[in-house]
């Protein structure tokens, strides 16, 4: 009687300091069950990022804002290695558009000397708005490419990844699909969207002790971030393009859409309507607007590549 005495009392005062925690937890009101899951996450990241930069060094944000919520589900990282012996690093961002697969960019998996990437060499990191996070790592089955594509003059730009398993996208709090757009999208001119990706958007400068000059280095991708544009009118008037600017004239950062984000998505109401491409990232939207591809003018060749099926090893195929 006496330990089913102390076993009651026990599990009364548990239940009350469970409550009475439950009582200070404050939720947010404009925050979804999915953005609930991954606050704790993105207090991680935000002191990840902050921690450890020294007293003399400093860290100049590129452009945008992270997505510490991971509301941005559909942006994934594509991450290649030189070799077996190599580890994997993120080299382009993509959006997922089905259970099976990724819209991303052509020149991912080529080099401008024409060298084709192995598919043994890269995979896909899903599920989290961080890269040092558990997430997914999902192996890439072929890619097709659209044909024609060439650097020099920029050219069909965009490429599809068939992953090995499904993603399961419904079934998975972590992820979502991103829509395509209608074939009527036009010029979308003066529409406003975002970017997403996990490209460098962040400097570190410290001062050399030997020379005394200020180094710059970009830090490397750890955490999703997006950045707010603006679809402007592009002279050259190519269908195949579409041309985003900043939307603030006075921001003082040295780009936007940074090293990285090649390859993710520029979205525009919930659709993808844009691939980012090989732009110049240097410089300012502000300045220089930057050239993606445009998705509805591929819309045939996206749904024939999703619907295309090899029962052999391809690696990479142009279609």
């Amino acid at each position: 009687m006496f330990f089913k005495i102390c076993f009651f009392v026990i599990l009364s005062l548990f239940a009350e300091n469970v409550f009475i925690n439950c009582q200070r937890l404050k939720i947010p009101k404009h925050l979804s069950l999915k953005q609930l899951l991954t606050r704790q996450e993105a207090k991680r990241s935000k002191d990840f990022i902050e921690s450890g930069l020294g007293k003399n060094r400093q860290m100049r944000v590129v452009g945008g804002f992270a997505d510490e919520y991971n509301i941005h589900k559909y942006s994934v990282s594509i991450q290649r290695r030189r070799d077996a012996a190599s580890v994997f690093k993120h080299r382009c961002s993509g959006t997922i558009i089905s259970d099976y697969h990724i819209l991303t960019a052509a020149h991912c998996f080529v080099s401008r000397e024409s060298q084709l990437r192995r598919i043994s060499d890269m995979r896909v990191f899903v599920g989290s708005n961080r890269l040092d996070t558990p997430g997914r790592y999902v192996s890439i089955q072929y890619i097709i490419i659209k044909k024609r594509f060439s650097y020099d003059p920029w050219n069909n730009d965009i490429a599809v990844i068939t992953l090995e398993e499904s993603l399961s996208v419904d079934n998975d709090l972590f992820l979502e699909k991103m829509a395509l757009p209608e074939p009527t999208e036009l010029l979308l001119e003066n529409e406003t969207g975002y970017v997403a990706g996990f490209g460098v958007y962040k400097y570190q400068q410290h001062q050399d002790e030997a020379t005394g000059m200020v180094i710059e280095r970009p830090v490397f991708p750890i955490i999703r971030h997006v950045i707010n544009v603006k679809v402007v009118d592009c002279k050259k008037r190519n269908p195949k393009f579409i041309c985003v600017g900043s939307t603030d004239e006075n921001m003082n950062t040295r780009q936007h859409i940074a090293d990285g984000d090649s390859g993710g998505p520029l979205v525009v109401g919930n659709a993808v309507v844009g691939v980012v491409g090989v732009s110049d990232k240097k410089a300012k939207l502000s300045v220089r607007p930057a050239f993606m591809t445009r998705v509805s003018y591929f819309l045939n060749f996206i749904k024939e590549a999703m619907s295309t099926r090899y029962s052999h090893y391809v690696g990479i195929r142009f279609l």
